[in-house]
């Protein structure tokens, strides 16, 4: 069960629209994920994923950022967007997702694709008591360095990308990011993806993150380039479930022993 719909609308007046892929069934609250489209993209290129990981029990939120590509159904151009402003879209919707009711908010994992897993990087670590894991794949951490070297010469007022053009605010919002500066201090779970024959984004950014992030496994796929097809694709999306679904048991264990810790110290109780 899916459904487009208009998520939030942010500060600016523009509005945030994208999909909710539902699993079915009567829970009242279930583990939920939050998939951030890359550079360029939209929802619909993963909708295929949202309707797995509904058909697995978990419900997937995804959307499209504000000028995140030609074709998204959120408002806004291309030439105003940056890391900085799909940051800001992403906390919009967080904050939205959370607060819906078939939403359990102890089970909310963030989850992205190259620069959509920059993005959900960034904001995990800024909303970190909000979210119980992390999940990337291919992480763009790749942009500053990539544009320092397009803007050696100095910003253009505008330029080229995989044939997109973009603004200045690209440039001068990438300019001033340093992905790593904070990873040392999420301590929530994370799970890296990445092909080791990446041609955008170098494997090396991700083998950086994880000799960074204190709780990371990053899973390497043999052969594959940036942006999973076929059977790296659905390999990505298992281990991602699996992820999700491991999140869930870990918490259900620790939930047991602290209701036995609690029936020990009670007097009286065996």
């Amino acid at each position: 069960m899916s459904q487009e719909i208009e998520l939030c609308q942010r500060p600016d007046g523009k509005v945030i629209r994208g999909r909710i892929f539902m699993p079915e069934g009567m829970q009242k609250r279930f583990p939920t994920v939050i998939f951030c489209h890359g550079f360029g993209g939209n929802y619909k290129e993963l909708a295929h994923h949202g309707q797995g990981f509904a058909k697995a029990g978990i419900c997937c939120v995804m959307f499209d950022f504000c000028g995140g590509g030609p074709a998204g159904i959120s408002d806004g151009s291309m030439l105003e967007m940056s890391v900085r402003t799909e940051h800001e879209d992403l906390v919009q919707v967080l904050e939205t997702v959370r607060r819906k009711s078939f939403v359990d908010p102890k089970r909310l994992f963030l989850m992205g694709e190259s620069q959509g897993g920059f993005v959900a990087a960034s904001v995990a670590e800024e909303k970190e008591k909000e979210i119980a894991g992390l999940i990337l794949w291919y992480p763009a951490f790749v942009i500053p360095d990539d544009v320092r070297k397009v803007c050696e010469n100095g910003i253009p007022d505008a330029y080229e990308v995989f044939g997109l053009q973009i603004g200045k605010v690209y440039a001068t919002d990438a300019l001033s990011l340093d992905p790593y500066r904070n990873m040392a201090s999420f301590h929530r779970p994370v799970l890296i993806i990445h092909g080791d024959q990446d041609g955008i984004v170098p494997i090396a950014y991700s083998y950086r993150a994880k000799e960074t992030y204190p709780d990371v496994r990053l899973e390497v796929i043999q052969g594959a380039d940036h942006g999973f097809n076929g059977a790296d694709s659905v390999h990505a999306w298992e281990l991602s479930r699996d992820f999700i679904k491991g999140m869930e048991k870990k918490g259900s264990v620790f939930s047991k022993i602290m209701n036995l810790r609690h029936l020990i110290s009670i007097p009286g109780k065996g």
